[in-house]
């Protein structure tokens, strides 16, 4: 029996058909067109990138050796993800400026001592994630203002004293700056408007006191010789202060909207009061202090369901004694 399909086809004029098969055949081929296999591509060797540079989207030359970025990268019109990690990279020069479709570039782990940001103007349309992790910077200038659209910029690791306070990256949403030697916190961090999550962790800052970074959610402040915290973020989720001595802290009120409160290795001699009030708390580390007992008020964080207590002289509470799961 002849499907509905093929009836309609056989009442169709010739013309008819033979125009909405070459319809189908254009929007086949276009689909075609749009879509590489290529794109989640990682290309690892150089040479074999080259045989065919216009499919090139993605290129992986980390371990490999290189003291500098290689002219090559010229050639590859659509490359849209570049990872040079683990190189002995000293320089950024005018290599990338044909590359305006970067959106990704990793340098972790090379020696790039001092970086002009101007240089990446040409390639720095669409490159939004930056990671210079493990190099030997010691100051970022305002020249980065050329990456106008960056969300993600990732600077741990580094030698990192001063960022210029015109630094103003208005897209940026995650900076991690652990590992350094910051003294104070940069301006950059108050003029990132959008910024959600900040990683300060191993620096040398003594007073964090910001009153607004309305969209910051994630902050790391732990291994810092913190003498005064004072914040107020409303949507404040997470927080670490491990390794910070609150015997020698002016701690301010927290906000009480947070989800993940870690303070290991705090000479902490009790769960703080402030705790007792955050009633969105669903995670709370309170390893490696000097903590005896549990008070019972932590039955007031009602969505609590992790509490951390290992490396504490805390006897083991009786099963049932909480509705969360304690975590030896």
């Amino acid at each position: 029996m002849p499907s509905e399909n093929d009836t309609m086809m056989n009442t169709m004029p010739k013309g008819t058909i033979i125009l909405l098969l070459l319809i189908s055949c254009v929007s086949f081929n276009s689909l075609s067109a749009q879509y590489d296999v290529n794109e989640n591509k990682w290309f690892t060797d150089l040479e074999d990138a080259l045989s065919e540079p216009d499919r090139v989207y993605k290129l992986d030359l980390s371990g490999q050796d290189l003291d500098k970025i290689p002219s090559e990268l010229e050639l590859f019109p659509n490359l849209d993800g570049l990872k040079l990690m683990n190189n002995h990279i000293s320089e950024i020069g005018a290599e990338l400026s044909e590359n305006t479709r970067l959106e990704y570039l990793d340098l972790t782990g090379n020696q790039l001592q001092e970086i002009d940001f101007s240089v990446l103007s040409n390639s720095a349309l669409n490159l939004t994630r930056l990671i210079l992790r493990e190099n030997l910077l010691e100051n970022i200038d305002a020249s980065i203002n050329k990456l106008k659209f960056l969300s993600y910029l990732d600077l741990g690791g580094n030698f990192i004293e001063t960022i210029d306070n015109e630094v103003n990256l208005r897209y940026l949403k995650y900076l991690g700056l652990d590992n350094n030697s910051l003294a104070e916190v940069p301006a950059v961090i108050s003029n990132s408007k959008k910024l959600k999550s900040l990683n300060l962790n191993a620096n040398s800052i003594e007073i964090f006191e910001i009153r607004v970074l309305e969209s910051l959610t994630a902050l790391d402040l732990g291994d810092n010789p913190l003498k005064k915290f004072n914040i107020t973020i409303s949507k404040l989720e997470k927080l670490i202060l491990d390794w910070v001595d609150f015997n020698e802290l002016e701690l301010y009120p927290l906000p009480v909207s947070m989800e993940i409160l870690s303070m290991e290795h705090c000479n902490l001699e009790a769960i703080p009061d402030f705790v007792f009030k955050m009633y969105k708390l669903e995670e709370l580390s309170i390893m490696h202090n000097k903590i005896t007992t549990i008070n019972p008020e932590i039955a007031n964080c009602n969505k609590l369901e992790l509490l951390w207590i290992q490396g504490n002289d805390i006897e083991q509470p009786a099963e049932g004694a909480f509705d969360f799961t304690i975590k030896k």
